[in-house]
């Protein structure tokens, strides 16, 4: 080191400028973006995969799925948006409007999300279908529901906590519709399991199939289908006159699926959506007690105020890329 020249610690090097390192312990803009590109990695794949059983078939309870997956990609989009500067989370006039409309928008979502869920399981539980629980595709929706549940519940977490750690809302709102995702993806797979557990399964034997037998004239002529021994005799005499004639004997059994509690699915998606839809209206009837008028057109389209020298706010100078600026306080 030259003489008289104070010592300056080395700067970033490359890697560390286009590849930060990751902090869990002390999360900042850098962490909660990544985190957020994840999510929206995560909700995208889940919201395809509903469009694509949707172009399949479509059903009011696939639709639902879809729309609320949908809902969960616009969430993310928007803290993708707050989270887009590098000086994002510095306390400047600009940043706090940016976290305002942030947070009320992912309040609007939250509502969205909850009407959605309501309105189709409302119209289900309306129809009253017996027949609306397919067998097929209760394997189908305990593959889907179990894998989301668990991705969304962790995703949620981490979010809440890098929320907790930054006190930055939207961060935190955005974890909290990410688990309530995942509850309404154990709320499906809970219902499955309920169906499954308790099917009710009977086999029974239908004569009238072949109208050219014995059995399917003797029924034919009866007010009530035979039962018991008659029916044992009856399949017996029929065996004998096929025997007689030379053909094979062949006794197919039907059989019939019945689900008692083919509503408990709608039941548990109202009860969850009642609770995204209080948390949602709390979100924004907290909001306009702070003084946020989120329900003026001005407060979406007012352009962001001008930046504040660093000599009139000197909290807010020498803030790194990474600062963790308390937006909006815990």
């Amino acid at each position: 080191m030259e003489e008289g020249r104070e010592w300056e610690p080395p700067g970033p090097s490359a890697s560390e400028v286009w590849f930060p390192p990751f902090s869990w312990t002390a999360p900042g803009r850098h962490e909660a973006f990544v985190l957020t590109l994840v999510s929206l990695v995560a909700c995208t794949s889940f919201w395809l995969l509903g469009v694509i059983d949707a172009a399949k078939e479509t059903t009011s309870a696939i639709l639902a799925s879809a729309l609320e997956s949908m809902f969960d990609v616009f969430s993310t989009l928007i803290v993708l948006w707050r989270l887009r500067r590098t000086d994002a989370l510095d306390e400047t006039p600009a940043n706090v409007q940016a976290e305002q409309r942030t947070s009320a928008a992912l309040s609007m979502c939250t509502i969205g999300i909850a009407l959605v869920l309501i309105s189709f399981a409302a119209y289900e539980l309306y129809r009253d279908d017996k027949e609306a629980v397919d067998r097929t595709k209760l394997g189908d929706t305990v593959t889907l529901s179990f894998p989301s549940a668990v991705v969304y519940l962790v995703i949620g977490m981490l979010q809440i906590n890098f929320g907790l750690m930054m006190r930055v809302r939207s961060i935190r709102q955005d974890g909290v519709i990410s688990i309530l995702a995942a509850a309404v993806g154990l709320g499906a797979l809970l219902a499955c399991l309920i169906n499954l557990m308790t099917c009710e399964y009977k086999e029974y034997l239908d004569l009238a199939q072949d109208y050219n037998s014995t059995i399917a004239r003797m029924v034919g002529h009866r007010k009530r289908p035979l039962r018991g021994i008659a029916l044992m005799r009856a399949i017996r005499d029929h065996a004998k006159n096929m025997e007689m004639e030379g053909d094979d004997i062949s006794i197919e059994l039907d059989h019939d699926l019945y689900y008692p509690y083919y509503w408990v699915e709608d039941v548990i998606t109202v009860f969850l959506a009642l609770i995204i839809l209080t948390l949602g209206l709390r979100a924004l009837a907290e909001d306009a007690r702070s003084g946020i008028q989120w329900w003026r057109p001005s407060f979406w389209t007012e352009p962001p105020p001008p930046a504040m020298l660093a000599a009139a706010h000197p909290v807010a100078a020498g803030r790194g890329r990474n600062e963790k600026t308390p937006l909006v306080k815990a």
